[in-house]
């Protein structure tokens, strides 16, 4: 079996080095990495793309559209024999990644210096007796922070996945401008400054799914009021057939 152990360095560039491994381990470390993606992505886990604000459940994932990875990280799909060899003792490790060939699946684990043990105090058992390691080591967590598989990066936490690429740039929240576009649609009524008062990331990430969602410009008000009237929601209409913002804030959420 081929080895597409790697680590991603943590020097601003997303290097790339290569993790040699014996061939005893190989089978071990694609299992880990697989299975703990598969309990990511797996067929029972519904995704929702990400927007800044969604915590997801235990049956729920959350993605980021990102046409290509850096090509640094690509460019192990061409060969691994061209990627260098990772000197523990002189690199920064940002992230361990499993590369599944066959599939085209990226699987990534976020890293940091506490997973060295090269400068602790580590006693091993040798012949009932324990001694002190002193060669490099790390520890490779049984979990997968983030997985690419054709075109979208899976998470569960924002936080983890960011820590091994940005994706401050592939999710939007409503901003004050927006919301003062939106106060300009014919088909809502509300005054934009009172909305920028009382809006929080909660009411910026509902905007932000009606924007995309296409809701205001698909369908009339009538028929928006009798959807939301079949899932139980009150939604007034002005004498002017627009919509109209409860004052309560809480209403506005729900």
């Amino acid at each position: 079996m081929n080895n597409h152990f790697y680590a991603i360095l943590d020097d601003g560039n997303y290097s790339v080095r290569r993790i040699e491994l014996t061939q005893s381990l190989v089978t071990g470390i694609q299992k880990l990495f697989v299975q703990s993606g598969e309990t990511l992505i797996g067929d029972n886990i519904e995704d929702y793309e990400f927007d800044g604000n969604y915590t997801p459940e235990a049956d729920e994932v959350l993605f980021v559209e990102m046409k290509d990875l850096p090509g640094t990280i690509t460019d192990i799909r061409r060969t691994s024999l061209g990627v260098r060899v990772l000197d523990f003792s002189k690199e920064s490790i940002k992230a361990l990644l499993w590369y599944d060939q066959k599939e085209d699946i990226f699987y990534f684990q976020s890293f940091d210096n506490r997973k060295r043990l090269d400068h602790k105090f580590v006693l091993f058992e040798d012949k009932k007796m324990f001694n002190q390691l002193s060669d490099n080591a790390f520890i490779v967590e049984d979990t997968v922070h983030a997985v690419y598989s054709d075109g979208r990066l899976y998470f569960k936490s924002y936080a983890n996945a960011n820590k091994i690429l940005p994706l401050g740039d592939h999710f939007k929240l409503t901003t004050e401008e927006d919301i003062q576009q939106l106060a300009m649609d014919p088909k809502l009524s509300f005054e934009a400054d009172w909305l920028i008062k009382k809006s929080n990331s909660t009411i910026k990430k509902l905007i932000t799914k009606v924007e995309k969602a296409g809701i205001l410009a698909r369908y009339e008000t009538t028929a928006i009021q009798l959807s939301a009237k079949k899932a139980f929601l009150d939604i007034s209409l002005d004498e002017d057939g627009k919509i109209i913002f409860p004052k309560d804030i809480k209403q506005v959420r729900a």
